[in-house]
């Protein structure tokens, strides 16, 4: 997980971490969200579960708000560093895309995510969908004995080298493999340079202006290792 303190949006628009203060504030939202998504299942069994998951849940992970002018409009709690223990925007403010940078937002803090939502939560199975998760499981709530899906997401890995005489193959490698792809988006390059030895000269030229601290040139590694971009 990345190091956050808070991350601005916009004017007087931020996502930041709960402070104690707010818990009333955030379990409002969630209340008065939580019966409004689940209209399948009795307001009573919500309520009765109020304190559980103000004094337990809760608590178990971390929490940020989404606030606008100091005032919360939705949150999102992550417990332990992967299960989205919950996701709720206000009812007055749904619709307008905050859910969906809440999610984008934990998504680049970390790299695995794993939700429950129940299965005749339509909307919500439908949002998870969009925003990349992939159902798989489907399982009955004891609780309320409802089905609900297990969702799942996987930021890949990767890693970031700086290019050096032991990648040059593999930039050439790259380069010759997204050609015609490059091609749509630049000028085409001259045939020279997709021969290896005269690919290999314009590197090692441009090793020499990185060693004079005159360029910074890095390649990208997917998990398995194979070179996917460069920066």
């Amino acid at each position: 997980m990345e190091d956050f303190l808070s991350y601005e949006i916009g004017d007087d628009i931020m996502i930041r971490l709960m402070n104690n203060l707010e818990v009333n504030e955030v379990m409002d939202i969630w209340l008065n969200s939580t019966i409004k998504a689940h209209d399948f299942i009795s307001e009573d069994y919500w309520k009765k579960n109020y304190d559980t998951v103000k004094n337990i849940y809760l608590p178990q992970g971390a929490t940020y708000v989404y606030s606008e002018n100091n005032k919360i409009l939705a949150f999102i709690s992550i417990i332990n560093e992967e299960l989205i223990g919950a996701l709720f925007v206000s009812p007055e403010y749904q619709g307008q895309g905050i859910g969906r940078k809440l999610i984008e937002f934990v998504k680049m803090m970390y790299r695995k995510l794993t939700l429950k939502v129940y299965e005749k939560n339509y909307s919500a199975v439908k949002f998870y969908e969009k925003m990349g998760f992939k159902s798989t499981q489907r399982q009955l709530d004891d609780n309320t004995n409802e089905f609900e899906y297990i969702m799942k997401i996987e930021r890949p890995e990767i890693s970031i080298e700086k290019i050096s005489e032991d990648n040059i193959k593999d930039i050439f490698d790259f380069e010759v493999e997204n050609k015609l792809y490059f091609e749509k988006i630049l000028p085409p390059r001259p045939e020279e340079y997709f021969s290896y030895g005269s690919f290999k000269l314009l590197m090692e030229e441009i090793l020499e202006e990185q060693s004079r601290e005159e360029c910074l040139m890095h390649i990208i590694r997917n998990s398995s290792g194979k070179m996917v971009g460069r920066i």
